[in-house]
């Protein structure tokens, strides 16, 4: 940290430009992966709903692919 104390104005501009660069980045996958936790739990609730209605136990098929993106 303290090596930020001795850089050149235009290399601090460099950095702050890198961390704003990251910091966009961090945020959009941050919502992008609770959207995909939404869709993952509200799938699951779904099928689990539907399977204990049913009687019927849970089974792997593609759609449970969803799902493993809490895992």
């Amino acid at each position: 940290m303290t090596e930020l104390l001795w850089l050149s104005e235009d290399e601090l501009r460099d950095v702050c430009r890198i961390l704003a660069t990251r910091l966009c980045q961090t945020e959009s996958r941050i919502v992008m992966m609770a959207i995909e936790m939404e869709k993952a739990v509200a799938y699951g609730y779904r099928v689990g709903y539907e399977d204990g209605i049913t009687g019927e136990s849970y089974s792997f098929s593609q759609g449970d692919l969803e799902s493993l993106v809490l895992h």
